[in-house]
């Protein structure tokens, strides 16, 4: 093989390595939106809500019942911004909900922000949804599983993380 074979040969190779680390470091630069949903989550900005009129004897005392929530955090891994633009939680007929969604809530409280709201790289938005409306549509509805879909701009699909209410 001559030099000047040797030389095109380890251009194109050379160029093609590169043009592969640009489309990989392109894909990872992409944000990358984690879910994370809790339920039975009682304390809320560091105030605690109280059922209105129950109240549970306990050993003698009379205590209040806290109103339970689930807790929901969207933390963006990726490398650049993102904007959350809805998020909802569904009771679905299946573990992962794919089949069917109903008793669909868009009621939440916002702990950071409002939507539609840009999340930065490394930043996180947290919000609530009402635990006793979501159990009481359960009850109704009849639907046993429970998600949290968010929907941002990067992404046709929504992201849903499931739920387990006991």
């Amino acid at each position: 093989m001559d030099s000047q074979n040797f030389t095109a040969w380890w251009g194109a190779i050379l160029s093609t390595a590169l043009l592969g680390w640009s489309i990989l470091s392109w894909v990872l630069s992409k944000p990358r939106i984690n879910v994370t949903a809790s339920p039975n989550v009682y304390d809320w900005m560091g105030k605690i809500e109280y059922e209105p009129g129950k109240k549970i004897i306990e050993g003698g005392a009379e205590m209040r019942q806290m109103k339970p929530f689930i807790a929901v955090e969207v933390k963006n891994l990726g490398k650049s911004a993102t904007t959350i633009l809805e998020i909802r939680f569904s009771q679905n007929d299946t573990p992962k909900g794919m089949k069917r969604a109903m008793g669909v809530m868009t009621e939440y409280q916002p702990f950071t922000q409002p939507l539609p709201y840009v999340i930065e790289p490394g930043h996180v938005w947290l919000c609530r949804f009402d635990q006793a409306k979501a159990t009481q549509n359960h009850k109704e509805n009849g639907m046993p599983y429970f998600s949290v879909d968010i929907r941002y701009t990067h992404s046709k699909k929504w992201i849903r993380e499931s739920i387990q209410i006991r």
